[in-house]
C-alpha cells in the first residue's frame, strides 16, 4: 500500500531518552473508515508512539504521513489542524467548568475567530461561537448522551461520564482520525458496554480510530487490525483471528487463556 492510500503511516520511529529507547522502530498503518487497535503489556511503548503522532514528542528518526502528507516534524498545534484529536488515558479535564464549556475547549484549534476580531468584528465571533455550540449540542450530546448534563460542572460527575466527556471534547475538532487512549480504564461492566456502544457509533459517523487498550474483549470485538508492540518494537500484526493465534503475542502479553 502506497502512502496516498493511509490515513496514517507511521514508519520504522525511534525514540530515546537519554541513553533509554523508548520505541525501537515501531510502524503502523490506519486506513480511511477503520478502527485499528495497538496493544501490548505496560511499558511496550503504545503512549510514547501517539505522543510522536501527535507531536508531543520528536522522533529521532523514522517518518510520520498523514493523508499523504509528511507531519514528522510539524508542530503539535500543525498536526491537531491537520484534523488529528486524541483522548487521555488520565483525564485532564477542566473540572471547575461545564461539559459545555470542556467540550467547546476541543475546538479551539479550528476557530478562526482571534481576540483581535473578538475585539473588531463581534457579531463574526459570536456567530462562530453560536455555530460551534450547535454542532456540539445537536451532534456530539445526541451521540453521547451529554445534553442533559451541559451546564453541569465536570467535577460533580461520574467518572464513566468523564470519560465520555473527554472523547467528546476531542470529538469537537472534528478529526479524520481519532486517538483513544485506554478509554475504558478504570470502568465497569456497564460503563465499558457504553464506550464501547460510543466508539461504534463513531466508526459510524466515517472517523478512523487508533485505539490503546488492555480491555482484550474490547479490542477483539471492535477492531479491524490489531499491532502488538513490546519493549517499543512490533512483534506482531494482524486481524483479531491471527494476533490470537501468535505464539509471541501469547507468551508476552495474552497469556495461555486464549491459546486453542
Amino acid at each position: 500500500m502506497t502512502i496516498s492510500e493511509s490515513l496514517l503511516k507511521v514508519d520504522n520511529i525511534h525514540l530515546t531518552f537519554g541513553g533509554l529507547k523508548a520505541i525501537d522502530g515501531v510502524s503502523l498503518e490506519v486506513r480511511n473508515d477503520e478502527l485499528v487497535s495497538l496493544i501490548g503489556p505496560n511499558g511496550a511503548g503504545k503512549t510514547s508512539t501517539i505522543n510522536c503522532i501527535c507531536k508531543f514528542y520528536d522522533i529521532d528518526s523514522g517518518q510520520i504521513f498523514f493523508h499523504g502528507e509528511n507531519i514528522t516534524r510539524l508542530k503539535p498545534h500543525q498536526v491537531a489542524r491537520r484534523r488529528i484529536s486524541r483522548s487521555f488515558q488520565n483525564l485532564d479535564l477542566f473540572k471547575g467548568m461545564t461539559v459545555l464549556e470542556n467540550v467547546k475547549l476541543g475546538a479551539h484549534i479550528n476557530v478562526r475567530s482571534g481576540i483581535l476580531a473578538d475585539l473588531l468584528y463581534y457579531g463574526k465571533s459570536r456567530k462562530e461561537e453560536k455555530e460551534l455550540e450547535e454542532y456540539i449540542v445537536e451532534e456530539i450530546f445526541s451521540l453521547f448522551g451529554l445534553a442533559k448534563y451541559r451546564n453541569k460542572h465536570v467535577g460533580s460527575l461520574p467518572y464513566g461520564l468523564q470519560k465520555k466527556i473527554d472523547i467528546a471534547r476531542a470529538l469537537a475538532a472534528r478529526p479524520m482520525l481519532l486517538i483513544l487512549d485506554e478509554p475504558v480504564a478504570g470502568m465497569n461492566s456497564d460503563e465499558t458496554k457504553e464506550i464501547t456502544e460510543d466508539i461504534q457509533k463513531i466508526r459510524e459517523a466515517n472517523i478512523s480510530i487508533l485505539l490503546i487498550e488492555h480491555d482484550m474483549d474490547l479490542v477483539m470485538n471492535i477492531s479491524d487490525r490489531i499491532y502488538v508492540i513490546n519493549f517499543g518494537e512490533n512483534i506482531a500484526d494482524g486481524t483479531s483471528q491471527e494476533v490470537t493465534a501468535n505464539p509471541d503475542v501469547i507468551e508476552i502479553y495474552l497469556g495461555k487463556s486464549f491459546e486453542n
